[in-house]
Parts: C-alpha cells; sequence; structure tokens
C-alpha cells in the first residue's frame, strides 16, 4: 500500500510540473506572438499596405482575446481604429471606436482608470476631423485625470485653439508643466515644455515659445535624456524665428534638426525642417539651391510622407520652378501635384462624409433614445406628481385638521387662563379690601392710643404735681429718716420716668406713618399686634432696654422676640431686620 502511494504521489508531481512548464510556455509564446503581431501592424502602416495593416490588426486582437479578454483588446481595437483613420476610413473608425467605448468603458464597472484613454483620444481626433471641436473636447474630458498624460493636454490646447480660446490653451499646457515640476520628472518635463512651445507659437506669443524651448532643450543637455527629441525642438525654434524674420538664427536651428532627424530617422521631422530651409534660400534668392533641395526631398521621401507635407512640398516646389523658368520640370511636378491633390480630395472628401453620416446617424439614434428615456422619465414624473398631488391634498387636510385643533386648544387655554387671571384679581381685591379694613382699624388704634397718650399725659402731670408736692410734705417730718425718704423720692422718680418713656413711645408710634402698618400688614399677613407693635418698635431705633421697659420684659426676651419676629418675615441670618423694617417708613 505504502509502496502504491509513494508511485502515485510522484506521478501526480511530475503531470503538474510539466503542465506547469507547458502552460508557462504557452503563455511566453502568447506574449510574443502579440508582441510581433503589434509590430507588424506598425510595419504596414509605415509602408502603407491597408489590407496588410487591417489583416494583422485583427490577429492582434483575436490573439489579445485569448490572452486576457478583459484588458488587451481595448489596445487591439484602438490598433485597429488607428488603421481606418490613416487610411481616411473614417466611418468604419468612428463605428470601431464607439463600440469599443460602449462594450468595454461604459459597461463594466471595474474598468481600470485610464484603460479607455486612447478610445477617447481617438473618438475626439474624429471629432476634431469634422470640425466638431466641443464633442472632442468631450471625449478628451471622459478620459481618467489620474493618467492625464502630456499628450491628453495638448490635444486639450489644440483644441482649445481651434475654439478660438486662447488663454484656456496656454494655460493647460502651463500647468501641466508645473505638474511635472513639482513631480521632478524631468523626462517628462521636457516633452510639456516642446508642447507648451508649439502652443504658445499656434496663438502668436512667440517670445513664450522661444523661451519654453530653450527650457527643453537645456533640459536635455544637463540630464542627458531624450537626446533624439533635441533635433525636432531646435526646428520648432528655428520655426519661431522664421516667424519673427530672423532668418540666420532660424536657418542655423533648421540646420541642426534636417542633420538629427535625419541621423534619427524622424523623416517628417527632417521634412518640416528642409521645407523651412527652401523658404528661407528662396527669400535670399537662391532658387536653384532651393529646388535642388525640395525635389530630392520629394523624390527620395514621397511615400514615407503625410498628404499635407507632400502637398506643401511640391507647391513651393512649382512655384520654384516656375520662377526658375524650368518648364518642363515645372509641368512634370504640377502633373503630379495635379493627381495628388485630386485623389486627396476625393478620398477625403468621401471619408468625412462618410463619418459626418456615421455620426449624424449616431447622434439621431442617440437623440431618438433621449427623446425615449426624456418620455419615460416624463411619464414618471406625471405619476409622481399625481402621487405628489394627493400626498399634499393628504397632508393638507391634515394641516387643517391639526390647526383646527391648535385653536381650539388655544381658545380652551385662553378661557382657562381668563378664569384664573379674574380669580387672581378677585382675590387681589379682597386683599385689598382686607387691607383698607386693617388700616381703618389701624388708624383707629391709632386715634385711640393718642387719646390714651393724652390721657396719661394729664395723669402724669397731676401725679407729677402730686408727688413733688408729697416730697416736699415729707421732707418736713423730722421722724422720717433721711436715707428712708431719699428712697421714697427714688422709687416716684422711678415711676414718673417709666411713665413718661411709656407716653413717650405711645406719641412715637402715633406719630409714624400710617401706611407703615398698612403696608407691612399686606405683605406679611401673619403678624400679631404684638409683632406689629414690636416692628414699629424697631423700626424707630428703640434699643432693647428701651423695648424691655415698655413691654415690661428683660434684654433676653425682647432677643428672642426679635428672632421670632425676623423668622415670620422670611429674613435669612445675615439679613439686617431694622433696616428691613425702616424700608416701610419710606413706601
Amino acid at each position: 500500500m505504502k509502496q502504491f502511494l509513494r508511485v502515485f504521489t510522484l506521478t501526480m508531481l511530475l503531470f503538474f510540473s510539466c503542465t506547469g512548464e507547458l502552460f508557462a510556455q504557452n503563455s511566453t509564446i502568447d506574449r510574443n506572438e502579440i508582441n510581433s503581431t503589434h509590430k507588424l501592424v506598425t510595419h504596414y502602416l509605415a509602408r502603407q499596405n491597408y489590407d496588410s495593416s487591417i489583416y494583422f490588426a485583427d490577429k492582434y486582437i483575436e490573439l489579445s482575446l485569448k490572452r486576457n479578454p478583459d484588458k488587451y483588446p481595448i489596445h487591439g481595437y484602438t490598433r485597429k481604429v488607428l488603421v481606418y483613420i490613416h487610411f481616411n476610413k473614417l466611418a468604419e473608425a468612428y463605428h470601431l471606436a464607439l463600440e469599443t467605448e460602449k462594450k468595454f468603458c461604459t459597461v463594466k464597472d471595474d474598468i481600470p482608470c485610464g484603460q479607455c484613454d486612447e478610445i477617447y483620444k481617438k473618438l475626439s481626433e474624429l471629432m476634431s476631423k469634422i470640425h466638431n471641436y466641443r464633442k472632442a473636447l468631450e471625449y478628451l474630458d471622459m478620459a481618467c485625470s489620474n493618467t492625464l498624460t502630456r499628450n491628453l493636454h495638448y490635444k486639450k490646447s489644440l483644441l482649445y485653439v481651434s475654439l478660438k480660446m486662447e488663454d484656456s490653451a496656454y494655460i493647460t499646457t502651463a500647468e501641466y508643466i508645473k505638474i511635472q515640476t513639482k513631480k521632478d520628472n524631468s523626462y517628462a518635463l521636457i516633452g510639456a515644455y516642446n508642447q507648451h512651445g508649439l502652443i504658445a507659437k499656434k496663438i502668436g506669443r512667440y517670445d513664450d515659445a522661444i523661451r519654453a524651448f530653450k527650457h527643453a532643450i537645456e533640459l536635455i543637455d544637463r540630464k542627458n535624456i531624450r537626446r533624439g527629441l533635441k533635433p525636432i525642438i531646435q526646428g520648432n525654434l528655428g520655426s519661431i524665428y522664421f516667424e519673427k524674420g530672423k532668418l540666420d538664427k532660424a536657418y542655423d536651428y533648421l540646420l541642426l534638426d534636417s542633420k538629427g532627424s535625419l541621423k534619427q530617422n524622424e523623416v517628417r521631422s527632417y521634412a518640416n525642417a528642409e521645407v523651412l530651409l527652401s523658404r528661407i534660400e528662396l527669400k535670399r534668392n537662391q532658387k536653384n539651391k532651393a529646388s535642388i533641395r525640395l525635389q530630392q526631398l520629394y523624390n527620395t521621401y514621397q511615400f514615407d510622407l503625410l498628404y499635407s507635407q507632400n502637398n506643401e512640398i511640391l507647391e513651393l516646389l512649382i512655384e520654384t520652378l516656375l520662377s526658375l523658368g524650368q518648364t518642363k520640370d515645372y509641368i512634370n511636378f504640377s502633373k503630379k501635384w495635379l493627381a495628388l491633390t485630386k485623389f486627396e480630395i476625393e478620398i477625403k472628401n468621401t471619408a468625412y462624409q462618410n463619418l459626418f453620416d456615421a455620426f449624424s446617424k449616431n447622434s439621431i439614434n442617440s437623440i431618438t433614445k433621449q427623446m425615449e428615456f426624456e418620455k419615460e422619465l416624463l411619464d414618471q414624473k406625471i405619476v409622481l406628481q399625481q402621487k405628489e398631488s394627493e400626498r399634499q391634498q393628504l397632508s393638507s387636510w391634515f394641516l387643517i385638521a391639526a390647526l383646527v385643533t391648535a385653536i381650539v386648544i388655544g381658545l380652551l387655554l385662553f378661557l382657562r387662563f381668563k378664569a384664573v387671571q379674574d380669580k387672581k384679581s378677585a382675590l387681589k381685591e379682597a386683599h385689598l379690601n382686607l387691607a383698607r379694613q386693617e388700616q381703618e382699624i389701624l388708624k383707629l388704634k391709632v386715634e385711640n392710643e393718642s387719646q390714651n397718650v393724652q390721657a396719661l399725659s394729664l395723669e402724669l402731670e397731676v401725679k407729677q404735681a402730686f408727688s413733688i408736692g408729697l416730697i416736699k410734705e415729707l421732707s418736713q417730718f423730722e421722724q422720717i429718716s433721711e436715707p428712708e425718704l431719699k428712697n421714697i423720692e427714688i422709687y416716684i422718680q422711678n415711676e414718673l420716668e417709666i411713665k413718661s418713656a411709656r407716653a413717650e413711645l405711645q406719641n412715637k408710634m402715633g406719630n409714624l406713618s400710617s401706611t407703615f402698618y398698612t403696608d407691612i400688614k399686606i405683605k406679611h399677613p401673619t403678624l400679631t399686634d404684638t409683632d406689629m407693635k414690636l416692628a414699629a418698635m424697631i423700626a424707630m431705633n428703640m434699643s432693647n432696654k428701651e423695648i424691655g421697659v415698655s413691654k415690661n420684659i428683660t434684654d433676653a426676651s425682647v432677643k428672642k422676640a426679635k428672632t421670632r419676629l425676623k423668622h415670620k418675615l422670611n429674613l435669612s441670618f445675615e439679613d439686617d431686620l431694622s433696616d428691613y423694617l425702616k424700608s416701610f417708613l419710606g413706601q
């Protein structure tokens, strides 16, 4: 059994290792085949071979789908769109770009940022060809902001130039320079300065363009990177000096571009430099030199150049040959120019018309779908409005019911409040009536006290006279000793002083403000007559001794009486009883 398990394990390990190697080998082959197919597409594009370019573009898509159906196909379809655009099959390019965008860029939610940027750029390029610059700008704005490259910035700036938004064009490329400066990315910064210079040239800001190009060249020399781009930038700098009329400087820079671009096999940059060199030579009246340069350029590179470049070369060459009087060559190159122009116009007219028709058809379909969608939205909106109307109507009924309820409750509360206020008013009136009655009683008491004071005063006068006479009579009796006589005299005088003090007290109490008793009684209705008299004595600043003599009590009893009175008046320990009672004298 153990022998069997050992053999089985070794067999499985061998199987998995072999299949793994085979899988890795197939993956490598697939990747290598994809790369070689991509190169073939580029090769046949350069050779202007449409059939081979399309064949290998389709094969590139097929291999990409097999390798990774979620990622690589977008790049494959983009290459095929490029082939269509290159051969002026713009309608086909537009349809394929739209289908790719809908399939890979709008349906899936997990598309990585930047994966669809190339498709958006191609759609933008196609819209630019039919001068729909706004739509072209919309497609570029759909590109991922995290992967916004200098090409996207530059393309947006070109669209701004076409829309006569020159400040926006200038700011866009200038902003990209700031971004790369902050990142300290010298490689990208060189391209950013070059693109910024081109935009500045297009909007006529030549000095800014010169500074930008020189910055780019200085970075190339200092960092020793992107040296292949230096001749092209020198050519751009030469074209600026040509526009400014500084032909010597322009010629020097354009020669550097011509030699450097040819060495780098940058044929189109080389052709641009040669054309400008020819123009300078014509301005210098070096017509033969210009003619030779243009003929060599056209005869050698006509199949590698763009239509616009060939057209410019032929037009300039025809003009030069005519001025030189070389009729035979003039007629020969004129025929070539006519044939080229006719062919290009026919192709472009057909291509642009097809693209315009395709765009119009797509726009009509989009508008139709939009109208249908808007109709559905309108129907839904009507239903929602009906429901909202019903809800608002129900809410209105609830609001009215709540308002009526609130009014009823408010009315009931008001009636209850009014009844309470009426009761309070009646109670207050009763208190006032009671206070008035008590005031009348106090007035009667005061009058009675005044009468008592008068009677007591009369009695004191009589008794005082009697006492004085009695003292005189007693002083005549010899049998009464001097000390005994003195004691009798002191007793009589004390009696008179007490009576006098009481009379004076009653007189003072009678002279108190008539409202004193009323006010203190209203505020403290629980006070007794005894409390009221004590309060009056305290308000008149009478000492404890004077109060004690008046009431025939001791000083300690007076203090206790004051404490009880203070408690009845709801005063704290710190409050001054005398000050509080005096406050009623001024009211």
